[in-house]
């Protein structure tokens, strides 16, 4: 979503810049320094506001989908209230009146463009941006995450009604032929996780061990399979089996190994 947006004088509510973006790039001219401003007027005179105690007034006039709408829009204002000293009566302090960077949709870059992307920045430039004030900082969310306030699957089990949904969906199905053809490409040169690890001559069966708040034992082939048999969630059992927590609602989980 694009935007176009004014600064205000609160002195006397007289608009004095015109701007278009998104996010948060409204409050940028705030942070900006003499340095690293790209329009002294426009600077100045925030300045000067600040100064007298006060702060601009930054107001959005309109919002858009298309960014090529909001340009079009940021330049009919810009036009109508005209710059200082380059239109007459004029009260922007704009410095042009239209401020499309230019498209580089469909163009290549020649090799003389490539190679000058490729080298490090020189030293003179170095050292010129050194101790400029990004125009972002001290903003926060300039960015949003698109998934900001979402919870991953991480740390938070399942419901019951979930898991059950998911196994249903579940039950019964083979994969295809063009799946497993597909994993086992996937699958082709690389080294299996359990390599070398059971030697023939001393090979070991492990199963599960669970053991329930009122002590019975139980013993499955996997840890998935007991997860499955009393509705537990495999995140805590995980935790329970690499000892980041000594039990789950009561329930104790352990290898049980033996030679085959």
């Amino acid at each position: 979503m694009y935007y176009v947006y004014c600064y205000i004088d609160p002195r006397d509510n007289e608009i004095f810049y015109i701007g278009k973006g998104k996010a948060n790039r409204k409050y940028s001219h705030l942070n900006e320094t003499l340095e690293n401003t790209c329009n002294k007027r426009k600077f100045l005179k925030i300045q000067e506001i600040i100064q007298s105690d006060q702060q601009p007034i930054i107001k959005e006039l309109a919002s858009f989908e298309n960014e090529k709408d909001a340009y079009s829009f940021e330049i009919s204002l810009i036009k109508k209230y005209g710059r200082i000293e380059l239109d007459e009566g004029g009260i922007l302090t704009n410095m042009t009146i239209e401020s499309i960077p230019p498209s580089r949709k469909g163009k290549k870059l020649t090799e003389e463009q490539k190679e000058k992307l490729r080298k490090p920045l020189s030293q003179e430039r170095r050292d010129k941006l050194k101790g400029k004030t990004p125009w972002n900082k001290g903003l926060k969310g300039a960015q949003e995450a698109w998934n900001k306030g979402l919870k991953g699957m991480h740390g938070h089990p399942q419901t019951k009604k979930t898991k059950e949904k998911l196994r249903q969906i579940n039950l019964g199905k083979k994969k295809s032929k063009e799946t497993r053809d597909k994993m086992s490409k996937n699958m082709k040169g690389r080294t299996p996780w359990n390599k070398g690890k059971i030697l023939p001559s001393s090979a070991v069966s492990i199963s599960c061990i669970f053991i329930s708040p009122e002590g019975i034992t139980y013993q499955y082939p996997s840890y998935r399979q007991g997860c499955l048999a009393h509705n537990l969630p495999t995140s805590k059992i995980s935790e329970l089996k690499n000892g980041s927590i000594k039990n789950y609602k009561g329930w104790i989980v352990a290898d049980y190994k033996y030679q085959l």
